[in-house]
């Protein structure tokens, strides 16, 4: 006996012959249009469709698939040629009930579960608690329980896609351009950078990769690429994952161009964006940025002296172009490209300058004691502090120590010269010598 509770998955047959005429639209096929896209790193990103087409004089219909992913309150339209009457968007048939809506006006067949009958054929009236009610040829109105099977002609695959409509009237038969522009989730980009370190020269060989996010279940092909580093202000954003890997053929980097407050990398070749594939483009390339090392002493967040890289972004340092926030990765400049850290490296306007944190060093070691400490009125103390820095390496290094002071605080005496970075932090800029071994200390009062 048949289980008649699996009447409600509905498996569909399509009819041997598929006739599909979208109510009498001229259509015209977007797949030969130029596309450009804008991506941004938060996402969604702009797509921009430019083709030419044929209007009779009068109304024209004419139709374009859109993304599933389409944000579709963004969808506008330009033609130079022709004056918008109206459009609307007819949503992707992406499930059962979807497709059923669509059905909704045109005949189709039915069969019960478990009925001996044969199919029920007549106009689809609508579909309610699962049920298709059907208008018969001799005007029956028939509501079916358990149907088990539809047969129907009239869909062709395409309509599973979102489709824009337009009604567009021309006063002459004209040939004009139509642009269509919408934004599109699931579809953005990330900065991501890889350096290759020359110690002996102090310089880096600096690659920036957009790294191109397509979870939007649509191929793009051959589209003019733009890169837009800055964050546009939107009510909502969402950040997306990769599936597989695609690497694209390096070319020459390109130049950035300030939009408004932000600024947008174009990529001077076609690229094809496949869903599901994290597509790579280069788009910054400098063989000799040079950079300071030096060494950071932390004792109130770190008890390890940590590797600093610091890159300023000007011309003469081999930069000098704004760079967008993205995760850099540091390798050996050798044959041997051992990893040598990463750290995340922020919006870099020209000349400015940031730092990078590469690791723990190995061979520097720093300890911090607290010698005294007085207390000398109802919320006044003293302290004595005493820093240690012992360099094991064959080369003398550059050092910083950062300290940080508490409440309202005077320094009454110091062995080294500091800097007063704020009110609550002092650093010590030193040189350690090969092998050997540096003392900072210094008495501070302050009131709590």
């Amino acid at each position: 006996m048949k289980n008649h509770k699996r009447c409600f998955l509905i498996p569909f047959v399509f009819g041997l012959v598929l006739i599909f005429t979208l109510g009498g639209l001229a259509e015209q096929g977007n797949s030969g249009a130029k596309k450009i896209i804008t991506l941004y790193q938060s996402g969604p990103s702009l797509v921009i469709e430019k083709d030419q087409i044929m209007l009779a004089k009068g109304l024209n219909d004419i139709s374009r698939s859109l993304p599933e992913t389409v944000v579709t309150e963004t969808v506008f339209t330009t033609s130079p040629g022709a004056s918008l009457k109206s459009s609307r968007i007819v949503p992707a048939v992406n499930s059962q009930d979807r497709l059923l809506e669509t059905l909704v006006g045109t005949n189709v067949s039915v069969v019960k579960a478990g009925s001996s009958e044969t199919a029920l054929e007549g106009t689809l009236v609508g579909i309610f608690n699962g049920k298709p009610l059907l208008k018969t040829s001799d005007g029956e109105m028939r509501l079916i329980d358990n149907p088990e099977e539809y047969r129907f002609r009239g869909f062709s695959p395409e309509r599973k896609n979102a489709r824009l409509e337009l009604k567009l009237d021309a006063g002459e038969e004209v040939r004009t351009e139509l642009a269509v522009g919408y934004q599109l989730s699931k579809l953005n980009w990330s900065p991501q950078y890889v350096g290759f370190l020359d110690e002996e020269n102090e310089t880096l060989d600096l690659r920036g990769v957009a790294n191109i996010e397509n979870r939007t279940g649509w191929n793009f092909q051959g589209v003019q690429l733009r890169l837009l580093a800055g964050e546009p202000k939107r009510d909502e954003g969402e950040r997306n994952y990769f599936a597989a890997v695609r690497s694209l053929n390096q070319q020459e980097a390109p130049e950035p161009e300030q939009v408004f407050e932000y600024y947008r990398y174009k990529v001077g070749f076609p690229v094809d964006l496949t869903s599901a594939v994290e597509t790579q483009v280069k788009f910054f390339h400098s063989d000799s940025v040079s950079y300071r090392k030096y060494y950071l002493f932390e004792p109130y967040s770190s008890s390890a002296v940590r590797t600093m890289l610091e890159l300023k972004n000007t011309e003469e340092q081999g930069l000098g172009i704004p760079i967008a926030s993205g995760t850099i990765r540091i390798y050996e400049g050798s044959d041997e490209k051992t990893f040598i850290g990463e750290d995340s490296l922020p919006n870099l306007p020209v000349e400015r300058e940031t730092e990078l944190e590469l690791g723990d060093a190995f061979d520097v070691k720093g300890e911090r004691k607290r010698i005294d400490h007085d207390r000398i009125g109802e919320r006044i103390w003293k302290d004595r502090i005493e820093i240690t820095i012992e360099n094991k390496k064959e080369k003398p290094i550059q050092l910083l120590i950062k300290e940080r002071l508490p409440g309202d605080w005077e320094i009454i005496r110091s062995s080294h010269d500091y800097e007063k970075v704020n009110s609550r932090v002092i650093q010590y800029g030193e040189a350690v010598p090969a092998k050997g071994t540096i003392e900072v200390s210094y008495l501070v009062q302050y009131e709590l």
